[in-house]
């Protein structure tokens, strides 16, 4: 049976992108398969296979050309570097977090605008597991009394939270793309969101926070200096009125900033150079997923996350898959800067400091927002070679 309601992919993908704020939530206990974000992927996944969406490639397949080549390499070292410790050759969340970036632009192709409602599907989720953050629902503490949701890391919530409220203000008070009496509970629980990323402690998502905004009302001024000055000073008044009270009440969050300073990065510092001399000595193909895993026990009697992207794809893949990667971020970021030139299109670029942020010293390969932000910023690239296939049939 072929569905034939785009009306029925689209609210697949809207409970996906919500879903993504639940998802560590499990239904069944501790069993992954079972967890919020990986059903509602499923579902997802089954609308777009089922529906009659062209799954056309043409023109988009130079930027799925690097992450073909990424794997390939990972898969081949991995397989070369088995031994008694790891026998993993693959990854499948990197598989379906790759899997979800082509689908996404498949469906902005077939249904133009659909992402950008998605994203907005996504900052509501964000806006509603802040509720439950408000009532304690679900809610963790670290010993350094960081803050987490349904045992989910805290830096990817701090994450999430950042690029929900820098969205909702883009598409609230900038773009006007849904009106103030529809967007006045999300306007409401921004302190909240704003508490939960803050608490959190993640100083990589406060930091890209900051950077978010001063980008955002920079690029929006200067779409029209004289029109938007008036909005731009309020926006900065809320800022110094409300964030920076709530950034400067919060002792534990300014503790770990200044350790940052002084250098105490978790332990960030400790592990990248550690891995140096492992890098040095397989640094064309690195060691793939068994190889790594296998190099991590050696030196630190278990498997380590290194906290960095670019380590971590050295050891991985080595210097060729690194390069891989870096031509498809460029490609990336250019097509940004393009959007903004020419048509004045901003969000996404702004987005990509989130991400840039957490290459230094999070993770982003298996965070699937991260991947959504990769393919908003590839939706130009997508249209433009759409039209061409359809000038060209």
């Amino acid at each position: 049976m072929v569905i034939n309601n785009r009306n029925i992919v689209r609210v697949s993908l809207y409970i996906f992108m919500f879903s993504l704020n639940f998802e560590m939530l499990n239904l069944m206990g501790n069993d992954a398969e079972f967890s919020v974000g990986r059903l509602s992927g499923y579902l997802y996944l089954a609308a777009i296979i089922f529906s009659k969406y062209r799954i056309n490639l043409n023109g988009i397949s130079h930027l799925l050309a690097p992450l073909v080549i990424i794997l390939v390499i990972i898969t081949a070292s991995s397989a070369l570097h088995l031994n008694v410790i790891s026998s993993r050759i693959i990854d499948i969340s990197l598989i379906q977090n790759i899997i979800c970036y082509v689908l996404l632009l498949v469906h902005e192709r077939n249904d133009p605008g659909v992402l950008e409602k998605g994203l907005l599907s996504f900052s509501i989720g964000s806006s509603v597991i802040s509720i439950l953050y408000l009532f304690g629902i679900g809610v963790e503490y670290s010993s350094e009394h960081r803050v987490s949701i349904f045992g989910d890391n805290e830096n990817t919530i701090g994450l999430r939270m950042a690029i929900s409220i820098i969205f909702l203000i883009y598409i609230i008070f900038m773009y006007r793309g849904i009106s103030f009496r529809k967007s006045g509970i999300m306007i409401i629980l921004f302190p909240a969101m704003l508490s939960f990323m803050i608490n959190t402690g993640s100083r990589v998502s406060n930091v890209s926070f900051i950077f978010m905004f001063l980008l955002l009302i920079t690029l929006y001024y200067m779409t029209d200096p004289l029109g938007n000055l008036w909005s731009v000073l309020v926006m900065i008044g809320l800022a110094i009125f409300i964030v920076m009270q709530l950034f400067l009440s919060n002792e534990m969050l300014l503790n770990r900033l200044v350790k940052a300073h002084d250098g105490n990065l978790a332990g960030r510092e400790n592990i990248w150079p550690a891995f140096y001399a492992a890098i040095v000595e397989s640094p064309f193909i690195g060691y793939g997923y068994s190889g790594y895993e296998e190099v991590s026990t050696n030196i630190f009697g278990g498997v380590l996350s290194p906290h960095n992207v670019i380590i971590e794809i050295l050891l991985y893949g080595g210097g060729i898959a690194l390069i891989m990667y870096i031509w498809f971020i460029l490609k990336i970021l250019f097509n940004s800067f393009y959007e903004y030139r020419l048509r004045k299109k901003y969000i996404g670029l702004v987005l990509m400091i989130a991400y840039i942020g957490a290459i230094a010293t999070s993770h982003v390969l298996l965070v699937k927002i991260m991947w959504v932000i990769l393919a908003f910023n590839s939706i130009s690239i997508c249209h433009n070679s759409s039209s061409e296939i359809d000038a060209n049939t």
